[in-house]
């Protein structure tokens, strides 16, 4: 059925995710523009001194342009693919010198949200990481618990005491003396980082660190040597 499949990628030819232009052959979900901005050169992983008990951070991009858009089209536009192809766009930002986590685990999103998108946008960003980097992914190891306002909704002095304690672990022993990735979709302050990796860091977890698709200008990560 090879024949049939290459029939119709002739025939309707695939679009850009994020601006309905004809996708890249070698992409498949982006076209060549779109693409190389998000592949765009620069520091995409460091040393972060400004999430407690985050020791490093890697993303895609600052919160504009392209990587905007795909955060959006992905999360209100309702695409679980695009969500995996950015996923694995991120684990490919890792340096190869970086030791991999042992565990991938996705920052939960609320349940009202769930429902909304019909997936939670993070559990497919960490499913397309594992996919590349190998590794075990901990879908609903990870909990969160009712109540509290969307983070987006509140400003920025209030955010940290809206997630303190949101986060529960079905399993201490999933991610005791291992190296976690957590992977969400956007980080602003890092408060939901910070709660959640206060939590790993506390069950016995060797190590945590962050990816997310976008930072916004709310916070500076900082490098400590390489």
């Amino acid at each position: 059925m090879r024949w049939l499949s290459g029939w119709v990628r002739l025939v309707y030819p695939p679009v850009c995710r994020l601006c309905e232009g004809m996708a890249a052959e070698w992409d498949g979900f982006l076209c060549a523009e779109c693409a190389a901005e998000l592949w765009r050169p620069g520091e995409r992983y460091g040393a972060c001194d400004v999430i407690p008990f985050v020791s490093w951070m890697g993303w895609l991009g600052p919160y504009d342009g392209a990587t905007r858009v795909a955060v959006h089209a992905m999360k209100f536009g309702r695409q679980r693919e695009l969500a995996r192809h950015l996923g694995w766009m991120l684990a490919r930002r890792m340096p190869v010198h970086v030791p991999r986590p042992d565990l991938v685990v996705p920052v939960p999103c609320s349940e009202p949200a769930r429902r909304a998108r019909g997936f939670d946008q993070a559990e497919e960003l960490a499913l397309g990481m594992g996919e590349e980097l190998g590794g075990e992914v901990a879908c609903r190891l990870l909990t969160r618990r009712g109540g509290g306002r969307p983070q987006r909704s509140l400003p920025l002095e209030r955010r940290a005491a809206n997630v303190r304690g949101v986060f529960g672990l079905r399993s201490a022993g999933a991610v005791r003396s291992r190296r976690v990735a957590l992977v969400d979709d956007v980080a602003t302050t890092g408060a939901t980082l910070a709660a959640a990796a206060r939590l790993l860091r506390g069950c016995g977890a060797l190590e945590v660190s962050a990816f997310v698709l976008a930072r916004t200008g709310s916070w500076q990560a900082s490098r400590r040597g390489g």
